[in-house]
C-alpha cells in the first residue's frame, strides 16, 4: 500500500456507510521488525556475509513544508536501533518481547540514490521517528504501518516544493521506451495513394502507441513528436522522416510522459523465406530457400513481406541464393505512391568493393568500384571494373573553370608520390609535340609560298588568338594548360590562373589557366557518332598527326574556305614512290576552276598533260599562247602566229591551206560574283553557305 490508494474502512469509531468509509490514502508508514531468534539470524549472516538485519522500516511519504526533521532522528526512538540509519553498537542477547533489551545487532546505514540536483529539497528524505505504539506492534506482529487518509470525493495530488519537486519523479514518467506506430492525419497506419508522409512545419510527425485505444481519431493520435537526426541546425542537418504506416521506437526526455522524441524506426513483419515469429520465441523452420534461388541480374526474389511487416531491403538471409551474407548496406528511399525508389548501396563483399548511387527515374546510376548487376538484395553478374554514369534519359557535365580528362593514372590518394588534381603533364606533352610540328610545317609553307597556318602565326593578328591576345592559338592552349597557381591561399590562386601565370616552383601546384576542357589520351581517343558529327569553334581548328592523317568519307566531300585553301605535300620528305600529292578522280570528272583569277599549273621539271582515252582541248575567250624559253612561240587569236628565231620544220603528209573560217567552242560560265553582303554575314555567323548571283 502506499499513497494514493483507495480503500474503505468498514470498522471505524466514526459512523461509516455499510459499504465501508472510502479514503484515500494520504501518507503511510511501513515499519517491519525482524523477529527472527539470535541463532536464525547469525546463520543469515554467516550466508550472506554481511551484518544481520535486526530491523528496517520503509516510508512512503512525500514530506511537505510542515515536515521536520530532527539532525539526530534516533533521539526520539524509544530505541535507537529501530533507524536504518543508526549504526550505534549495541551487545547482548534479543528477546522480541521484551523492547528494552538489546537488538542482536545493529543495521548498517543503507545508501540512498536519488536524481542529480543541487537543491536540499532534492536530497533524499530520511525516515520520520515512528510513534512508540508502532514500534510496540511491529515488535509484536512483526509488521505494522501507520497512515493518514481523507475523503475519497476530495481530489488527491502528490505535494510537490518545487519544479523537480521532493519526489523523485515528480511528474508522470515513463517505464521507458515504447513502440508506436506513424499515423496520418485522421488516425490512419496506412498510407493513401501518394500521401505518405504526415508533418509539421518542424518536421515533427504523430504516432499511435501500440496500447493506445479510442474511438476517435483524435484518440489515436499523440501529440507531435520530434524525430532524432544524426544533426540538426539552422537550415542544415539531416532530414529523414518516418512515414504513415512505419513502426518507431518513442523515448521520454528525462522519462517525462509529456516529452516524447521518436529515437528510431524499426523494422517488423517477416520477410519472405524467414522464420515466422512465434510466442515464447519457439523455434520454427524457415521457409523453403528455393525462393531466393529464383533471382537473376534483372529480377528480383523473396523480397515481398508476410503479414504487413516492413523487412529491410538488404539482408544476409540468403547467402547463397542471393550471394553475400549480408554484405549490402546503405540507404533506399521509396517513390510516394509508386514502387520507384532512389538508393545508395555500399558493397562491401571481400575484394568486390562496390558504391552505387541508383535512381529509377530514368535509370540514372553512379557505379563506383566492383560493377556488378543488382536486383534489390541480389547480387548478380560481373560487369567491369571503375566508374559508370549512365542514364536512359539527358546527361551534362559542366566545370566553371576548366576540366581535365585524361586516361593516364595517377598515383592512388595517399600515395608517397601525390598527384595535384590539375595536373595534366602528359597532355601538356602533346600540345608541346603539336605546336612544334605546326611550327615546322608553318615554316614550309611560307618557303613554298603557300597560305601560312593561323594556328602557329595568329588568328586574330599575328601572334594573337581569341583565347590569348598575346600568343597565337596553340600556345595560348599551352599556355593555358601549364598554368601554375598558388598552393597556400585560395585568393593568390585564383589571382594567378587570372594572370596565366606559368612559373614552376613551390609552393605552387598545376591549374588551367583557362577554362579549357583538356583532353589526354594515352592509348587512343576515339570520337563516333551514329549520325551526323559537328566540329565548330570560333578561332582555329588544328590536325596534327605525328604520322598520318586519313580521311574516309563514303559519300561525298566538300571543303569550303572563306579565304585560301593551302596544300603543301611533301614539306619535310617525298611520300611513297616518290609522290608529293595525288589528285585522283577514279570515276567522272575533276574539274578545277578559277572563277575570278588566274589558274597556274606551275612545275620545276616536266609539266604532263596526257589523255589516254579521248582529246585534250585548250580554249580560251581571247588568246592561247604557247611559248618556250629559247624564243619560240606559236599565238592564238584572230590569227595565228607562229614565232621561231631559228629552224620551223613542219612534216605533214599531205599539206590544204584553204580560205578562212570559224569554229567556236562553248566556254564554262562563271557566276558574275559573290553576294559581299551575303558574305560578311555568313562570315560573322560561321556559316559555310555563301549566296551567289
Amino acid at each position: 500500500m502506499r499513497a494514493g490508494r483507495r480503500l474503505r474502512i468498514t470498522d471505524a469509531p466514526a459512523p461509516a456507510p455499510a459499504a465501508g468509509l472510502p479514503l484515500t490514502v494520504a501518507r503511510i508508514t511501513h515499519l517491519g521488525i525482524n523477529n527472527l531468534t539470535a541463532a536464525h539470524l547469525d546463520t543469515l549472516a554467516e550466508r550472506l556475509a554481511q551484518p544481520a538485519y535486526c530491523t528496517a522500516f520503509e516510508q512512503f511519504q512525500p514530506p511537505g513544508d510542515d515536515d521536520a526533521f530532527d539532525d539526530d532522528p534516533c533521539a526520539d526512538l524509544d530505541d535507537p536501533f529501530l533507524d536504518p540509519y543508526c549504526a550505534k553498537p549495541r551487545a547482548g542477547p534479543h528477546d522480541p518481547s521484551n523492547p528494552d533489551t538489546p537488538l542482536r545487532r545493529p543495521a548498517p546505514r543503507l545508501p540512498h540514490t536519488t536524481a542529480a540536483h543541487s537543491t536540499p529539497a532534492a536530497q533524499p528524505a530520511r525516515a520520520i521517528a515512528p510513534p512508540a505504539a508502532l514500534i510496540a506492534l511491529a515488535l509484536a506482529r512483526g509488521y505494522a504501518n501507520h497512515f493518514t487518509a481523507h475523503p475519497t470525493e476530495r481530489p488527491w495530488r502528490p505535494r510537490q516544493h518545487d519544479d523537480n519537486g521532493t519526489r523523485l519523479n515528480p511528474r508522470p514518467t515513463a517505464p521507458g521506451p515504447m513502440n508506436a506506430i506513424v499515423v496520418g492525419p485522421h488516425g490512419e497506419q496506412h498510407p493513401d495513394g501518394s500521401d505518405e508522409l504526415w508533418c509539421d512545419a518542424l518536421g515533427r510527425i504523430r504516432v499511435r502507441f501500440l496500447w493506445q485505444q479510442g474511438e476517435h481519431p483524435d484518440d489515436r493520435l499523440s501529440c507531435w513528436m520530434r524525430v532524432l537526426s544524426r544533426q540538426a541546425g539552422p537550415r542544415m542537418g539531416w532530414q529523414w522522416l518516418p512515414r504513415i504506416g512505419q513502426e518507431v521506437l518513442v523515448d521520454f526526455i528525462d522519462g517525462d510522459i509529456d516529452r516524447p522524441y521518436v529515437h528510431g524506426v524499426l523494422y517488423n513483419g517477416q520477410g519472405e523465406g524467414g522464420t515466422p515469429p512465434t510466442p515464447g520465441g519457439a523455434h520454427l523452420r524457415a521457409q523453403a530457400s528455393t525462393l531466393f534461388e529464383q533471382a537473376t541480374d534483372l529480377r528480383p526474389a523473396a523480397q515481398g513481406n508476410h503479414a504487413g511487416g516492413h523487412a529491410p531491403a538488404w539482408h544476409g538471409g540468403a547467402a547463397a541464393g542471393h550471394r553475400h551474407p549480408g554484405a549490402l548496406s546503405g540507404f533506399k528511399s521509396k517513390e510516394f505512391g509508386g514502387t520507384g525508389y532512389n538508393q545508395l548501396v555500399f558493397d562491401d563483399s571481400n575484394a568486390q568493393l562496390r558504391i552505387q548511387l541508383h535512381s529509377t527515374q530514368a535509370a540514372s546510376a553512379l557505379n563506383l568500384g566492383h560493377l556488378i548487376h543488382q536486383a534489390d538484395n541480389y547480387r548478380g553478374s560481373f560487369r567491369g571494373a571503375g566508374i559508370e554514369l549512365r542514364t536512359d534519359h539527358w546527361g551534362s557535365s559542366r566545370a566553371a573553370q576548366g576540366m581535365v580528362l585524361s586516361t593516364w593514372p595517377a598515383p592512388a590518394p595517399g600515395a608517397d608520390a601525390a598527384q595535384p588534381a590539375g595536373d595534366f603533364a602528359p597532355g601538356i606533352a602533346l600540345i608541346e609535340q603539336s605546336r612544334t610540328l605546326t611550327d615546322t610545317l608553318a615554316r614550309a609553307a611560307r618557303h613554298h609560298r603557300s597560305v601560312d597556318l593561323a594556328a602557329a602565326r595568329g588568328s586574330t593578328a599575328a601572334a594573337g588568338s581569341r583565347l590569348n591576345d598575346a600568343a597565337a592559338p596553340l600556345e595560348a592552349q599551352h599556355i593555358a594548360a601549364r598554368g601554375m597557381v598558388d598552393a597556400t591561399a585560395a585568393a593568390a590562386a585564383r589571382s594567378d590562373a587570372g594572370a596565366r601565370t606559368t612559373t614552376v616552383g613551390a609552393p605552387r601546384v598545376p591549374h588551367l589557366a583557362d577554362p579549357l576542357i583538356a583532353t589526354a589520351a594515352r592509348a587512343g581517343l576515339g570520337l563516333v557518332a551514329g549520325q551526323a558529327l559537328q566540329l565548330a569553334n570560333g578561332d582555329t581548328l588544328s590536325w596534327t598527326s605525328g604520322a598520318h592523317t586519313n580521311l574516309a568519307i563514303g559519300g561525298r566531300a566538300r571543303i569550303h574556305a572563306g579565304q585560301a585553301i593551302g596544300l603543301v605535300a611533301g614539306a619535310i620528305a617525298p611520300g611513297e614512290g616518290n609522290t608529293g600529292l595525288a589528285l585522283i578522280a577514279a570515276h567522272d570528272d575533276i574539274d578545277l576552276a578559277a572563277h575570278s583569277s588566274t589558274f597556274a599549273l606551275q612545275a620545276r621539271d616536266t609539266l604532263d598533260l596526257a589523255s589516254l582515252a579521248e582529246h585534250i582541248d585548250f580554249a580560251a575567250a581571247k588568246r592561247i599562247v604557247i611559248a618556250v624559253d629559247g624564243g619560240a612561240s606559236i599565238t592564238l587569236d584572230g590569227s595565228i602566229t607562229v614565232r621561231c628565231p631559228g629552224t620551223l620544220t613542219i612534216h605533214a603528209a599531205k599539206k590544204s591551206f584553204s580560205g578562212p573560217t570559224r569554229m567556236g567552242y562553248a566556254l564554262p560560265q562563271f557566276p558574275r560574283h559573290l553576294c559581299e553582303e551575303c558574305l560578311l554575314s555568313r562570315a560573322e555567323s560561321g556559316s559555310a553557305l555563301v549566296r551567289t548571283t
